[in-house]
């Protein structure tokens, strides 16, 4: 296995951030607020893929815009990339240059690792640490399994292919084919490496005399495609909904006789490609769910059902916590000490064991502008299904006083793994800023 305290001269590579996505779906929740927390540079994970006994973490961060006595920043040269196994007290520093991101490797698992940045002039002056974050793998050898969730409109979409609003589909949006044989789209993802299945959420197009038609061409890194013909156990009346299904394959099979069922892909550590391209045309794509649990199904595992009235659903208690009740899992613990309740960080999407996931607000400036910006996600994975979240923004002048009013245009913006950015304007008091999340 390896040693917990990181290897110092362990391999660094730049890292492109647009190389990975993370994704992070009817009752209506409790709602909250977190105040605005500013930094210069907020360090945040891409992503994190694992293979044997060590694993390699992708990060990246945001440059700073100025100084800390707020004058313009100049000469930035570089920035320094710290981590270690102890909070605030970091064993290795390494110097990336002015890469924006880097991949440490050969961390154990098990292990919390500890990471932070810091930047530095022209003249070697170097600035505090921007924050901390934190992570940690478990292994496969945990009993951990991966679950990686894509929504088809976040992908690189290829024409003919329409994004379209349905307040049934997970985020608010689905993609739907407009041609036959023509259109799709390719998401990109990592993995740790081993067997994989892969799901989506898909319903077919108007009936055509009596019949409905949903089919796509599905492969992986280019390989051969095969037919994905969807539900085909459904009675018509019925594949007009929106549906789970594992992406299967004729192989040397036909529509009524599919070969593999599910489609099991080996795919090694690192990063892959899923293409779906159109056969038929008006089918519909929208939640996609690529893991590791060759036994999961989807629709258990996103089930909002709440057996104990916590407020929570009892899948994402599961999930997080192996357990619904017991110390850590009720809605006012606070088992990451991030000062998000479990409750929050439900209603949030944030993940309560990860002191580094917590809803943000970032402020910058550009050209002398204020600029407020969050991270709206959508409402997807463990025990939100059939749920939305809406995000309100929030200011005042005091932080402590006063009441907090909707900035105008910001009310209940549906999440889609959207950035929404906020420019203050030249008339616009500049204050405090929060947002106001809800499930409903």
């Amino acid at each position: 296995m390896a040693s917990a305290r990181p290897n110092c001269t362990t391999a660094l590579q730049p890292t492109d951030r647009r190389s990975c996505r993370l994704s992070r779906a009817g009752w209506r929740s409790p709602l909250f607020s977190i105040p605005v927390r500013i930094s210069w540079c907020a360090v945040f994970l891409l992503c994190a893929v694992a293979a044997g006994t060590a694993a390699t973490v992708h990060l990246a961060w945001d440059p700073p815009a100025k100084n800390a006595d707020g004058s313009p920043l100049t000469g930035l040269q570089g920035y320094k990339l710290h981590y270690g196994i102890e909070s605030g007290s970091y064993d290795c520093q390494i110097d990336v240059g002015s890469d924006t991101g880097a991949s440490i490797s050969g961390l154990a698992p098990t292990v919390t690792y500890y990471f932070s940045v810091t930047a530095y002039n022209c003249e070697g002056k170097e600035s505090d640490f921007a924050g901390e974050f934190a992570w940690k793998w478990c292994d496969e050898n945990g009993g951990k399994d991966e679950y990686i969730w894509l929504e088809a409109e976040n992908g690189d979409l290829a024409a003919p292919i329409s994004v379209l609003e349905d307040l049934e589909a997970s985020g608010g949006r689905y993609v739907r084919t407009d041609t036959i044989e023509n259109g799709g789209t390719e998401l990109t993802f990592h993995v740790r490496g081993g067997d994989y299945v892969i799901w989506a959420r898909a319903a077919a197009g108007p009936l055509y005399y009596f019949q409905s038609y949903n089919s796509f061409h599905v492969s992986v890194d280019g390989e051969t495609e095969d037919v994905w013909d969807i539900n085909v156990d459904l009675p018509e009346s019925e594949a007009t909904n929106w549906c789970w299904d594992a992406v299967s394959g004729r192989g040397e099979g036909s529509w009524t006789n599919v070969q593999l069922d599910p489609r099991v892909f080996s795919l090694a550590e690192g990063q892959h490609t899923l293409r779906l391209r159109s056969r038929e045309a008006h089918s519909k794509l929208d939640l996609i769910l690529i893991t590791s649990d060759l036994g999961c199904v989807p629709e258990q595992m996103l089930a909002r059902e709440d057996g104990d009235g916590d407020g929570q659903s009892d899948t994402w208690e599961q999930a997080y916590f192996d357990a619904c009740t017991g110390a850590g899992t009720l809605p006012d613990d606070d088992p990451d000490g991030d000062g998000a309740s479990n409750l929050q960080e439900y209603v949030s999407g944030t993940d309560p064991m990860s002191a580094a996931s917590h809803a943000t607000v970032a402020i910058d400036a550009v050209n002398g502008s204020p600029r407020v910006s969050f991270d709206a996600l959508a409402a997807q994975g463990f025990g939100y299904a059939g749920t939305r979240r809406y995000y309100t923004l929030q200011t005042r002048r005091s932080l402590t006083a006063g009441d907090w009013r909707v900035v105008p245009g910001f009310e209940s913006i549906l999440a889609t793994n959207q950035a929404v950015v906020h420019r203050v304007g030249p008339g616009e008091k500049v204050g405090y800023y929060r947002t106001r999340i809800e499930l409903r």
